[in-house]
């Protein structure tokens, strides 16, 4: 029986004549073909074993990004994150719920919706703003594009988020 094809990561600090010179972090992924099984003998170490390989290496420069209580893997290019950050939609769906409520009804303070909420004034007015964001930087959170800086903490953080759709998308890093 022989054994699936599978990629492997092999971390590398040393520079090979073509990678750049400097502080980078750089990931080799090796993609070797009839690697055994990790519960088989190793045949690798056999030299027939070893010509007969295929190596394809790839080396990138990256950069440890710490997000939160997350450190993320930052890979050069258009950066942003894989999937939706549960805690930004929430946010984002929050402010919606509780503009709603206000504008619904005339009555209704943010005084009154931070007691029903169990919540300081000061919270729900931050978070209230959010349901003003750009359509595009929404639909971004959405989708999981937005850039891996932006955390629920500094969306909440920014409590001088401008009110024009392009200065947001700067302040926040979309642009």
């Amino acid at each position: 029986m022989h054994a699936e094809t599978q990629p492997r990561l092999r971390y590398s600090d040393c520079n090979e004549p073509d990678e750049p010179v400097g502080g980078d972090n750089s990931v080799d992924a090796e993609d070797i073909a009839g690697t055994p099984h990790a519960a088989e003998p190793d045949a690798a170490k056999n030299s027939t074993d070893r010509d007969m390989r295929e190596v394809i290496s790839l080396t990138v420069p990256v950069a440890f990004k710490r997000s939160g209580l997350e450190l993320r893997l930052l890979v050069p290019g258009n950066v942003t994150a894989t999937r939706a950050d549960t805690s930004l939609v929430r946010l984002v769906a929050r402010a919606h719920q509780i503009l709603g409520r206000l504008s619904g009804d005339t009555e209704l303070t943010v005084a009154d919706v931070a007691r029903e909420e169990g919540l300081n004034k000061s919270y729900v007015s931050r978070l209230v703003r959010l349901a003003f964001l750009a359509p595009d930087i929404v639909t971004a959170i959405l989708e999981g594009r937005q850039p891996v800086e932006l955390s629920a903490n500094k969306l909440m953080a920014d409590t001088r988020l401008p009110i024009d759709w392009a200065g947001q998308r700067q302040m926040l890093g979309f642009e």
